[in-house]
């Protein structure tokens, strides 16, 4: 009884106790819940904002910030929009100044109404996020309008005939195999998944180093990401699909020196003499995705008894947490690596699946301009027989019509 009384009292002291480590979320999306306009009731928050609140203080950070508070241990910055200079260079500095970041940037997130009460209508000024600039002082690019197709692990969703389950190619589902067996971030997770992912591309000329965490499978190419937003049938999206044999860099580790993207005084910014220019232990993780931390797409939330239980169904809440937590660590850890582990894919089943796949798809596109064809030779005939003010079928349209059934 004095060993559990000892137990419970360390431990409470342990969650009492304030100088738990600092993560500041700065988030154009309403992460933390918000008001439906519609209902005027209260919208709960992702899972993933109360995942870290549970394990870090969580300090809000407005878009329009101008100054990084000094105390914040690293900084999760989630579809950065609309930023004025000034918010930049505080972003900035506080990475030049030792500052960690984990970044989750987009082409096109899809969860971003803005404003509007239509949830079918996309945010003014586009989808996707805004920080080219400080990215590239980083020696990265986010590939503008693109996103990754992946026939590989593209995930199973309700198609637009009769809800019949197809794989949307940019609904991904990453495995063992896309994540880095070498990084302590992704060494032990199982599965991420994501949608309409970017590209993240080194810059040539790059001082950084960048280390990809989450890459796409050999069976990839780059989409452009308009067609998402016009797509009536998940299928689509496999209509002169050609995978390149590239792998696609989702997430990476970006280290190394880096130079301010402000090498002059920028106008209301801090002044030269105090500013920093560069840095040689730049820590930023990227991800080239925001729709991985919202719901749908790891977890099921459900009411037990008035209390909201999470049942998580892939990793993604473990690797935001994981690339805190080690962002957090000292600078020497990132060259920290555990062991891979064995993993057996059904590799065999997997290529007979995409050679029946493009079979498939092949076949269908054949069919697909037979029928119009013979939708066109009908047309011909059925003018014909008006002409004449024969309402019957003619034998030439009997024939035609056979003939493609």
């Amino acid at each position: 009884e004095e060993f559990l009384e000892y137990e419970v009292s360390k431990l409470m002291q342990s969650l009492s106790k304030p100088d738990r480590p600092r993560v500041g979320l700065m988030s154009s999306l309403k992460m933390t819940g918000d008001i439906d306009m519609q209902t005027f009731q209260q919208t709960p928050g992702w899972v993933i904002a109360d995942q870290l609140g549970q394990q870090f203080e969580v300090v809000p950070i407005e878009q329009t910030a101008t100054e990084i508070p000094k105390d914040v241990d690293v900084l999760v910055i989630v579809h950065p929009k609309a930023w004025s200079p000034e918010t930049r260079l505080a972003v900035d500095q506080f990475a030049m100044g030792g500052g960690r970041i984990l970044a989750f940037v987009d082409p096109v997130a899809e969860v971003d109404r803005g404003d509007s009460r239509n949830p079918m209508m996309p945010a003014p000024g586009g989808q996707g996020s805004d920080m080219a600039q400080l990215l590239a002082s980083w020696g990265v690019a986010l590939r503008e309008g693109k996103i990754v197709g992946d026939s590989e692990i593209a995930l199973q969703v309700n198609g637009g005939q009769g809800g019949r389950p197809v794989r949307h190619f940019a609904i991904l589902g990453f495995g063992p195999q896309n994540l880095s067996r070498a990084d302590v971030v992704t060494s032990s997770l199982e599965s991420v998944n994501a949608s309409s992912v970017g590209i993240l591309d080194p810059l040539p000329g790059a001082t950084t180093t960048l280390v990809p965490l989450i890459q796409s499978s050999e069976y990839a190419m780059p989409l452009d990401a308009m067609q998402l937003q016009f797509m009536g049938d998940p299928e689509e999206l496999q209509r002169g699909f050609r995978p390149t044999g590239e792998r696609f860099t989702i997430a990476a580790r970006i280290s190394g020196e880096a130079k301010s993207a402000f090498p002059v005084d920028a106008e209301g910014g801090a002044g030269g003499d105090s500013r920093i220019k560069r840095t040689d232990h730049l820590n930023v993780i990227v991800v080239a995705d925001t729709d991985m931390l919202t719901d749908r797409m790891w977890v099921q939330v459900r009411s037990f008894f008035g209390q909201q239980v999470a049942s998580p169904w892939a990793n993604n809440g473990d690797f935001v947490v994981n690339s805190v937590d080690n962002l957090l660590g000292s600078a020497a850890l990132i060259s920290v690596r555990s062991r891979g582990r064995f993993t057996r894919p059904f590799d065999v089943v997997q290529s007979l699946r995409r050679e029946a796949e493009a079979s498939y798809l092949e076949s269908a596109n054949d069919l697909q301009a037979q029928l119009a064809e013979t939708e066109r030779k009908l047309s011909d005939l059925q003018q014909e027989r008006k002409e004449k003010n024969v309402l019957s079928l003619s034998p030439e349209q009997e024939a035609a019509v056979e003939q493609f059934q």
